[in-house]
């Protein structure tokens, strides 16, 4: 190949090359981790390189899988949620007493084929495949799967025809399957997949399921839906989306106390800075009116000022409102006060009298016209 242009790590089991000396690390560390298991032997606790080697060592002596049992054993294994060592028991007991068509088989002495069984001890029928079945002792062969009754077909130039004999009659030469020939077969045609359990009120449960490879699912008409409440996505329980719910109407509850709170801030301070405005403009107009009184005295030492707030001063500006020549009472002085702001009278005690005692001690600036 082309020479590498710069230093580059090469892991010695894969042949992976890494520029990156912590990811090579990082994957020699898994590499090294007692995690793998020989898919031939099904031995675990291995290293990644002793797994290789053992499958290496193990493979060939492992017989391949018989073209007769590969769709009835996928038919087994496809979905099913056993670990590695229960998929291959079951399919290599299953295989112990059921045959399968095709399979090799004697009877009293005589060369038979499996065309197929009468009585069917299993849901894993071969009448699927369009092979006769008959019902009649389905019962009983489900039961014990050596009552079932298989129909078999000899050889033409041994002029055997089709018989019809029970399972416990038909002999083989061997058991077609063993561990280590399942084992290694089960990796090469399904792989592990996560999915989940999915139950309304329990909500979903992480399982691993083995899927057949999509070339054998089309060859042998296997299922592509997942059974069941079984499905590749998790959904959530009825406790779950309502807890969900809760605390998503919590916290909207609690987005709007904060905007309730901000809001609330913003016209504290609004009013806030309004106080202080208004304090200040009083405190200008008092100034103005102290140093106009100050004028006042200093060009006129016997000139009669009026201080903000007074009773006179309230009278007073109360009466240059009115037309000129027009007099007012006095409880009509005390209603446009407190009506145009000068003074609130309400809060004086005995506010008649005083107001009036005041009107009449300052004669320079109020003339009583008439009773009242």
């Amino acid at each position: 190949g082309a020479a590498l242009k710069k230093d580059v790590f090469v892991m010695r089991v894969t042949g992976e090359v890494f520029e990156s000396y912590e990811d090579y690390l990082a994957k020699l560390k898994q590499y090294l981790n007692h995690q793998w298991t020989c898919r031939v032997t099904g031995e675990h606790s291995l290293t990644f390189e002793e797994a290789c080697l053992s499958e290496a060592h193990w493979g060939p002596h492992a017989a391949a899988m018989p073209e007769t049992h590969v769709g009835p054993a996928l038919r087994l294994v496809h979905h099913s949620l056993a670990n590695v060592e229960d998929v291959v028991k079951k399919v290599v007991s299953t295989f112990r007493v059921l045959l399968v068509p095709g399979e090799a088989v004697t009877h009293e002495g005589q060369e038979y084929s499996v065309v197929g069984e009468v009585a069917c001890p299993l849901p894993l029928s071969n009448a699927e495949e369009g092979q006769p079945a008959a019902a009649g002792a389905a019962a009983d062969a489900k039961k014990n799967p050596k009552k079932a009754v298989y129909e078999l077909k000899g050889k033409a130039e041994d002029g055997v025809g089709t018989i019809k004999a029970p399972r416990d009659e038909i002999k083989r030469a061997k058991h077609p399957l063993d561990k280590l020939m399942v084992r290694k077969w089960l990796h090469d045609v399904a792989a592990s997949r996560v999915v989940y359990d999915n139950k309304p009120n329990k909500g979903a449960r992480k399982r691993y399921a083995w899927i057949a490879h999509a070339a054998l699912r089309k060859a042998h008409a296997l299922a592509e839906d997942l059974p069941g409440d079984l499905s590749y996505e998790p959904v959530e329980s009825k406790k779950v989306l309502a807890a969900r719910a809760a605390k998503a109407a919590r916290e909207e509850a609690t987005r709007k106390r904060k905007l309730e709170k901000e809001a609330e801030k913003k016209e504290k301070e609004a009013k806030r800075v309004k106080l202080a405005e208004e304090s200040k403009k009083r405190k200008l107009e008092k100034e103005r009116e102290k140093r106009e009184r100050k004028e006042l005295r200093e060009k006129n030492p016997n000139a009669t000022t009026l201080k903000r707030g007074s009773m006179k001063f309230a009278a007073w500006q109360v009466l240059r409102a009115e037309e000129a020549g027009k007099g007012l009472s006095v409880t009509e002085i005390m209603a446009k006060s407190q009506e145009q702001g000068w003074r609130d009278f309400s809060e004086t005690h005995a506010a008649y009298n005083k107001l009036f005692g005041s009107l009449c001690s300052a004669p320079q600036l109020f003339t009583k016209v008439s009773a009242g």
